[in-house]
């Protein structure tokens, strides 16, 4: 009984060292900053398409909210809260929270990313499939996700059609295994999470983005890891 016990004590030991030597590196492995919007959205800014890019003019918000949480501890943590207005209704018209993620000097050469977020689509949405949720990473040769490098980008999301509001599920859209053109070389990334208009509709949608991550080269985010001693 006593070397069963001390046996148990020398495992329990072993997984507590190994738990905090693994813990700076699972921390660090998430590259993006404030991915829990656990108290506001520092670090992150409100997309529009037709003033960031060429698509179609679309007017919405990017806002923290405190009223939904992934993991239920609201209000102590939160979520951002995503509404695409149906003003103008144009194909490709996309609203959403984005980031640039700095990747340091030098910069890595990016083998394979895994990417996601969790997302929640209110009822009070039509689903009439004529908007997608979604979450975007794109790569970039410079600071300040400036010049990206083609091919280096990638989107996971769903079509918001029957069945897929649903005010108590958070949903996952994720891409563990992105693999970008080989030899990509990126300076900082960008990570998007929000709506894009697919057919003409003049509907207005929100949708709620918890626990955004992106990290590169194989290694997991602490959010993903699960580590147990029984």
């Amino acid at each position: 009984m006593n070397d069963r016990l001390e046996r148990r004590r020398s495992c329990l030991a072993l997984a507590a060292v190994a738990a905090v030597a693994l813990a700076p590196t699972a921390r660090a492995a998430n590259t993006v900053l404030n991915p829990n919007f656990n108290a506001d959205v520092s670090f992150w800014n409100t997309f529009l398409s037709g003033i960031s890019d060429t698509d179609p003019l679309a007017f919405g918000s990017a806002m923290h909210t405190n009223a939904q949480d992934v993991d239920g501890i609201a209000p102590a943590s939160g979520a951002v809260a995503v509404t695409l207005d149906g003003t103008g209704g144009q194909p490709k018209a996309a609203a959403g929270a984005r980031q640039c993620v700095d990747l340091g000097q030098p910069a890595p050469t990016v083998t394979e990313a895994n990417y996601g977020a969790r997302f929640k689509i209110p009822g009070a949405n039509a689903s009439d499939a004529s908007v997608n949720v979604s979450v975007e990473i794109r790569f970039y040769s410079d600071a300040g996700c400036t010049t990206f490098i083609p091919g280096a980008g990638g989107v996971q999301g769903r079509n918001i059609g029957i069945g897929v509001p649903d005010d108590a599920f958070w949903y996952a859209a994720a891409d563990g295994h992105f693999i970008p053109p080989p030899g990509t070389v990126a300076r900082s990334a960008e990570v998007r999470a929000g709506l894009r208009r697919v057919t003409g509709s003049a509907a207005a949608y929100t949708g709620f983005f918890d626990n955004v991550y992106l990290s590169l080269n194989g290694t997991t985010p602490v959010s993903l890891q699960q580590f147990q001693v029984d």
